[in-house]
């Protein structure tokens, strides 16, 4: 496969290309061949091969006219980089639905060399992985066993395509087949079979994305109730089993793992209790990312606890819910309770429940609560 690679940053207004290279599946990176061609944004003359657009999170705001709306000829594949995904989740699943809206592929970069990376992988639904060089790099271990698991659980679901970069020897060549690569990229084929340098013999290449089946659709309008009882019929309880439930999924996520991430919502800002408020601490520490929202909630992450907080509109349905959320590779699950307004004392609070392992059931519910967080949240 062959591919133009260009790199942008910058807001909208200011983007400009910082390299574009030819790169090929087989590892070959010739020298510079977009350079002043694609001054201006226009990136033209190419034939029909896919361009990678490296794009970095100041540019999300409009991609370049130049590079306009991917087709069924050419499809374009935003690679987004490990920082903005470990930084700002939510920015970046806004983000994502800008992109996939222009009908382009998204791309994930060194897959392995960090856990929120790989914790996101469910949310983001790349049709394009690259692993971290690194995973071929030394013998199999733990760490990779980890990354082996994640990848294929995706790849399961999406028949997403996965390359391993660093294939600079016949043994790494190997270990990448043995984790699961399909492509692969590096000095072992560069050195065996250079492209060709005039563009214009570059051969067509079709992309289409990788999803088996249609992506949910992430609406903010829906909530984790409404998006669960949907498919599930809710059953009433007092909040005396919610609180036990929810604890649950709070020990799941525990042990789940660096690649976990855990929502909750909480309704008010005083229902976010001291009691709570540890074991969130804790979980912060273990897991990729601990969202928590509510009215009252001061919004960013917290730099001593850990916890990422979103308030909330008191005329938003979400404060009439109680949800927890848990995403990890290999679990997920959504529990998501609707306030009835009735019973007292305080546990004995009534509310309408659902729960939910459905991958996509989960993976939307998450979303619906992410949207909710601010670009630093």
């Amino acid at each position: 496969m062959v591919a133009l690679e260009v790199r942008l940053r910058g807001v909208s207004e200011v983007q400009t290309v910082v390299t574009g290279t030819a790169i090929d599946a087989n590892g070959g990176q010739p020298p510079n061949v977009v350079d002043d061609a694609v001054s201006g944004h226009s990136v033209t003359g190419y034939g029909t091969s896919p361009v990678l657009v490296v794009l970095e999170m100041d540019a999300v705001t409009g991609l370049p006219a130049g590079i306009g709306h991917s087709t069924d000829q050419r499809r374009h594949v935003v690679l987004l980089g490990i920082d903005p995904i470990a930084g700002e989740p939510a920015a970046t699943l806004r983000t994502i639905r800008q992109v996939r809206r222009d009908g382009h592929l998204i791309a994930i970069d060194h897959i392995g060399a960090r856990p929120e990376a790989l914790a996101m992988l469910p949310l983001i639904e790349p049709d394009i992985i690259f692993l971290a060089p690194h995973l071929l790099a030394r013998p199999a271990n733990p760490e990779t066993a980890r990354v082996v698991h994640a990848v294929n659980a995706h790849v399961e679901r999406t028949l997403a395509a996965v390359v391993a970069t660093g294939v600079d020897s016949e043994q790494a060549r190997r270990r990448a087949l043995a984790i699961g690569a399909q492509f692969g990229q590096g000095q072992l084929f560069a050195a065996n079979a250079p492209l060709e340098q005039d563009h214009d013999d570059w051969p067509a290449e079709s992309l289409a994305p990788a999803t088996r089946g249609p992506r949910a659709e992430y609406l903010r309008s829906a909530t984790p109730f409404e998006i669960v009882a949907a498919r599930r019929r809710p059953t009433i309880t007092r909040k005396d089993l919610l609180v036990m439930m929810s604890r649950m999924l709070e020990a799941h996520a525990m042990t789940a793992g660096p690649e976990a991430i855990v929502l909750g919502t909480f309704q008010q800002a005083h229902q976010f209790t001291a009691a709570t408020r540890v074991v969130w601490e804790a979980l912060a520490e273990r897991a990729a990312y601990a969202g928590v929202s509510g009215v009252g909630l001061v919004p960013g992450a917290n730099t001593s606890s850990g916890i990422h907080f979103a308030p909330l509109d008191a005329g938003d349905r979400l404060v009439h819910e109680w949800s927890v959320v848990v995403i990890a590779p290999l679990f997920g699950a959504v529990l998501s309770a609707r306030d009835l307004h009735r019973g007292n004392p305080e546990r004995n609070r009534e509310f309408e429940y659902v729960v939910s392992y459905e991958h996509r059931t989960v993976i939307r519910s998450a979303h619906s609560i992410l949207d909710r967080f601010t670009k630093h949240g």
